[in-house]
């Protein structure tokens, strides 16, 4: 197994090459300067030394030199691999000292591997390692030894240059960027102290270090006294909990959050506030807090008090037009009750009109009385009916011009007005029954929309059906 000794300061790439050298079969040894590479060289001699120029104690340069002029050593092919040195003078007078090939990095792996077993391969072999005799001029050699510093110096100069030009100008975007922060953050407080709304932020510690000026006007008192937890002083008992919690709950996930709670004003009252936080993040994705706003919503905590008692009066309103629907079912039962025995006595004087013709008579003069009878219960069921009625009906409309009923609130109010007005409708028809029995009807003819009519009668039925989880459908035919 061939040995290789590896020469570099940087471990990064001593191990590259010990991990490539060694996959392919080669048993590699590390130095990290020049003077401990002759060391380990005289100590156990290696098949070929790979060697990097700059680097401390002895270079690379330095390195080859004596390898070249030791007796023991000057066999073995020496190879540069350098990121440092590039230029073409620089590989001139590594060739000069001796140096068998100089490979630039970086080189492709298979590249590298080809070459050093050409090496090897050719020095087994007997062949001449290099096509260049090593110069032993040592004048002209120290004067181009001289010269690749100085070129290198050179470099590292004007890349320090760069580098300082490169800082002035971060100092400069810096300085630039701190007074643009100030400005912003003291731009950002003027908006946050010309709103209405309560601002505060907090750091990562979940204490709140900023107020906003509507904050602590609403809440009257000084900035010192709200820092840290200081503001939930003036959180209603009954809310403190919940509040505390929803925000450490938030703050633990990194969470947005939001949640209503009492907050003592500056006239000495409770007002509700709608409170909602974010997270807040640095430029480079580091969370720092949190920063949350207040609204003043005492109004419409009014509002949703106020709608809450007109459902309840509505609720109260829809039972009394389910009791007086019962009441009418039970006044229509006794009706048909009345009409089925009204049949039955006009059915036994039929049977027995030959033979009791007086008695007929007499029984016909009872039922007309019978009738007016029920004309006059019809007309004043129809008035005690109405009067509920009309109720009903008139709270409902008044229910729906409320401007602030959602959709879902609207939809059985309409239903309610609807059912109301049919039930207005059936009563009149009976008055109009009892009128035809007088004779004092007379019929109009009138057109009407047919479509709306089975509309109608679908949207009352189906309360009635889906309460009974009975199918309920008017199909239309084109």
């Amino acid at each position: 197994m061939k040995r290789i000794l590896v020469v570099d300061d940087i471990e990064q790439n001593l191990y590259f090459l010990h991990v490539l050298l060694e996959g392919h079969g080669y048993r590699v040894e590390e130095a990290r300067n020049g003077a401990e590479a002759v060391e380990k060289a005289r100590a156990h001699t290696p098949d070929m030394v790979i060697s990097d120029i700059l680097m401390p104690v002895m270079d690379g340069f330095s390195l080859c030199r004596i390898w070249k002029t030791d007796s023991l050593l000057r066999e073995i092919p020496f190879v540069f691999y350098t990121a440092t040195y590039t230029d073409p003078k620089d590989e001139r007078l590594a060739l000069e000292l001796g140096a068998d090939d100089f490979i630039i990095k970086p080189t492709e792996p298979d590249e590298l591997l080809r070459r050093i077993g050409g090496l090897l391969l050719r020095k087994e072999q007997g062949e001449p390692v290099s096509t260049m005799k090593p110069v032993t001029d040592d004048e002209m050699i120290l004067r181009n030894y001289n010269e690749a510093l100085i070129r290198k110096l050179e470099k590292k100069t004007l890349k320090l240059e760069q580098a300082n030009n490169s800082l002035e100008k971060l100092i400069e975007e810096k300085t630039s960027v701190e007074k643009a922060l100030r400005e912003s953050e003291l731009h950002y407080r003027t908006l946050a102290d010309s709103g209405s709304a309560l601002i505060w932020t907090s750091g990562v510690d979940k204490k709140r270090d900023y107020f906003n000026r509507p904050w602590l006007k609403f809440t009257g008192r000084s900035l010192e006294r709200e820092l840290d937890d200081g503001w939930l002083e003036g959180v209603h008992p009954d809310d403190l909990r919940k509040t505390v919690e929803t925000y450490l709950d938030a703050f633990y996930g990194r969470d947005k959050y939001g949640t209503e709670y009492r907050l003592l004003h500056a006239d000495g009252g409770y007002r509700w506030v709608q409170e909602d936080g974010n997270p807040r993040f640095n430029g480079r994705g580091d969370f720092i807090g949190y920063i949350g706003h207040c609204m003043d919503i005492t109004d419409r905590k009014r509002a949703e008090e106020q709608n809450y008692e007109s459902r309840s009066e509505m609720q109260r309103l829809l039972g009394e037009a389910e009791r007086s629907r019962r009441a009418l079912l039970s006044v229509v039962e006794d009706q048909k009750i009345t009409e089925k025995k009204l049949e039955d006595t006009l059915l036994m004087l039929e049977e027995r009109v030959a033979q009791r013709t007086a008695e007929l008579e007499k029984a016909r003069i009872e039922a007309v009385a019978a009738n007016r009878a029920k004309t006059r219960f019809l007309s004043s069921m129809s008035h005690e009916i109405r009067t509920p009625l009309n109720a009903i009906l008139g709270f409902s409309q008044l229910l729906l011009r409320e401007t602030t009923l959602s959709a879902r609130q609207r939809e059985p109010i309409e239903i309610i007005n609807r059912s109301g007005e049919h039930l207005l409708t059936v009563i009149n028809d009976i008055l109009e029954f009892s009128k035809i029995e007088a004779g004092r009807l007379y019929l109009n003819a009138a057109a009407f929309n047919l479509h709306d009519m089975l509309l109608e009668i679908e949207l009352m039925f189906k309360f009635r059906t889906d309460s009974k989880k009975l199918k309920f459908n008017v199909e239309f035919t084109t």
